[in-house]
């Protein structure tokens, strides 16, 4: 037995095998040795899409399976360039109906784990997500049955309190939708509208050239589609709200997990990334009508060389 202890003491086989083992953990060893542990999995960033042209364009039927299946819509393309610059993550898609998406953004355990990227700020959304803003919207504009009038000269900006004063005329609004902070603000002073159900994007639209309304609310963006694509049915006037000057500010939505924040941070500095270059702007800017893009194209630019910057987006858009 004391043999034994002498040969295995500090000169002995055993002690030589764990100075060995030392050696090799201080020397290159230390790499083999690590290499060996389980990879960490990348966290996984799933992005909702919904089917609401031009801010997308795909084919519900066929959801993309990656980046490069992404369509042309106006959101689209921001998320592409966005998740170049996100290489960290293993990025996913879920497509939502506009009313399931409704649902989950009122549910925080729905929402958990998913990116929403085309969202306005109201008070209760900045309580509940992480908002980042990424893309400026050109305001809302009246969209009027072909042969109403209002008074005035037709380049004039139209107000909600003047088209309530025609109480002959039927108006519509779309439930549960935002139309940006100073509109909405606006809307809740006056009688209310009706707000119908819709399952399209701009089926209201549709509806007030059909002659079913008189008049309703939509972004220019909006209506171009649907000049493009031959979907209008009929003929509207367009006039711009003097309750709508404000450019809305389209944000990407994050729950307020630790997760979400981790993700919405990674996503914060692509956007300002993103933001020194022309994909973001040329986004939005491609699809509105081409005298909106003239005059849109100072505006849009300040806003991004905020982001770019890091600095807050210029107040209002």
């Amino acid at each position: 037995m004391v043999a034994s202890r002498q040969r295995d003491g500090p000169s002995g086989p055993s002690a030589r095998a764990r100075r060995r083992l030392l050696s090799l953990l201080g020397g290159s060893g230390l790499g083999a040795f690590v290499s060996i542990l389980p990879a960490q999995p990348a966290p996984v960033l799933t992005w909702v899409l919904v089917d609401w042209p031009p801010l997308f364009l795909i084919d519900p039927a066929r959801p993309p399976r990656g980046p490069a299946e992404l369509g042309d819509g106006v959101v689209d393309r921001a998320m592409a360039e966005l998740i170049a610059r996100l290489p960290g993550f293993l990025h996913r898609f879920e497509l939502m109906s506009r009313v399931r998406l409704q649902r989950a953004l009122a549910d925080q355990d729905a929402a958990e784990g998913l990116c929403y990227p085309a969202l306005l700020r109201t008070p209760e959304r900045e309580q509940r997500y992480v908002l980042l803003p990424w893309a400026l919207l050109p305001p809302p504009v009246l969209a009027l049955r072909a042969g109403l009038e209002l008074p005035g000269p037709p380049e004039r900006p139209a107000s909600l309190a003047e088209l309530q004063a025609q109480t002959e005329w039927r108006g519509a609004l779309e439930a549960n939708r935002s139309y940006g902070g100073q509109l909405d603000r606006a809307l809740a002073g006056l009688r209310p509208l009706p707000r119908e159900s819709v399952s399209q994007p701009g089926q209201l639209c549709r509806l007030v050239a059909r002659g079913r309304y008189d008049y309703t609310l939509e972004y220019p963006l909006t209506l171009e589609h649907l000049r493009r694509s031959g979907q209008l049915g009929g003929e509207l006037r367009v006039r711009s709200l003097v309750e709508a000057q404000e450019w809305p500010v389209v944000h990407i939505a994050c729950p307020r997990s630790p997760g979400g924040r981790a993700a919405a941070q990674a996503i914060g500095r692509a956007v300002a990334e993103a933001a020194r270059g022309p994909a973001l702007r040329s986004a939005m800017l491609a699809w509105l009508p081409q005298a909106l893009q003239v005059q849109a194209r100072p505006r849009v630019s300040a806003f991004y060389e905020a982001l770019a910057r890091g600095l807050p987006p210029p107040e209002g858009g």
